[in-house]
């Protein structure tokens, strides 16, 4: 997972909707704008997601591809934490809030 601090929302390939049972309907249809301008068709839902040994509820943008990786972005997860970036260690840390 990438951790992307300039991403205002997490996304999630296809297939991993998919593999939670997530549905689409036609409305719920958004496109985002991605790294480099590319437009990525999406459907907003609200999952419940695991960071360590912290589960929280938020908002991820499900792709309708699996062209995308899983970004953790900053809506409803980043006020939840505090968030250090180790360069050198190679590591980021949450520390639930």
């Amino acid at each position: 997972m990438l951790v992307d601090t300039g991403a205002y929302l997490s996304m999630m390939p296809y297939q991993v909707g998919v593999e939670l049972g997530l549905t689409i309907s036609e409305d719920e249809i958004f496109e985002a704008g991605g790294a480099g301008g590319a437009s990525i068709p999406h459907v907003v839902k609200e999952v419940e997601i695991q960071i360590g040994d912290y589960s929280i509820n938020a908002r991820i943008g499900w792709a309708l591809t699996d062209e995308v990786p899983l970004i953790l972005g900053r809506l409803d997860v980043f006020d939840k934490f505090d968030i250090e970036f180790s360069q050198s260690r190679r590591k980021v840390i949450f520390r639930k809030m």
